[in-house]
């Protein structure tokens, strides 16, 4: 017979049958060793017709554990298919919002080459360092490499009017047309943002969304 529960009852369920099979499937004993005219068994000194009984309660046990698990499964999926909610990000299936929310955290079957947001800050703020300290380097040399000159124009013994001092390059200057710090900010800010509102919704939806199994 059917029991109603709510989604967030189907998947603690689910997570403890994962932990309950594993247990079963450990301890259960479906072999053993006995002497051919030997009515008990070697190791656990069964009678046979004990040992069968119990190794075939075991193999019930474990298959009715997994298919549990599996309606627990289906229920939960097809709930999250049906199942919708508004997000800042627009509305979407609550399977979809799992998906998305495992995207964003590196945790689905590509890790974390799918956490394209936080790649994508970590590359700007990586290039936007790097290109200040380029800049930086560059005019120091070529503040450097005038003062030179004008020192061996001085060793040279020129003349005042033929001793000028060479001009310094104008400096460098960094060329960010996006202002990728500020976008690189403003996607980590709503990034997780995004992520904190995927949780408190995909929970809601999960504790007010029923399903059979």
């Amino acid at each position: 017979m059917k029991s109603r529960i709510t989604v967030v009852q189907a998947l603690d369920e689910r997570d403890l049958l994962v932990r309950k099979i594993s247990e079963q499937i450990e301890k259960a004993c479906f072999v053993d060793l006995v002497r051919p005219k030997a009515s008990v068994t070697l190791e656990k000194r069964m009678p046979r017709e004990g040992f069968e009984s119990q190794a075939q309660g075991a193999w019930q046990k474990i298959r009715a554990l997994i298919e549990r698990y599996d309606r627990l499964n289906e229920a939960i999926i097809a709930s999250n298919a049906s199942a919708r909610i508004e997000t800042s990000a627009g509305e979407m299936s609550v399977a979809f919002a799992v998906a998305l929310r495992s995207r964003l955290r590196g945790a689905g079957p590509f890790g974390d080459m799918t956490d394209f947001e936080g790649i994508l800050v970590r590359r700007m703020e990586t290039a936007h360092r790097e290109a200040q300290e380029k800049m930086r380097r560059k005019n120091e040399a070529a503040r450097r490499a005038a003062l030179q000159a004008q020192v061996r124009r001085g060793a040279a013994g020129r003349s005042a009017e033929g001793n000028r001092v060479p001009a310094v390059p104008e400096p460098l200057r960094m060329f960010d047309p996006l202002d990728v710090c500020k976008k690189a900010k403003a996607l980590k800010e709503g990034r997780e943002a995004l992520l904190l509102e995927l949780d408190t919704k995909i929970k809601i939806s999960n504790a007010t969304t029923w399903v059979e199994v």
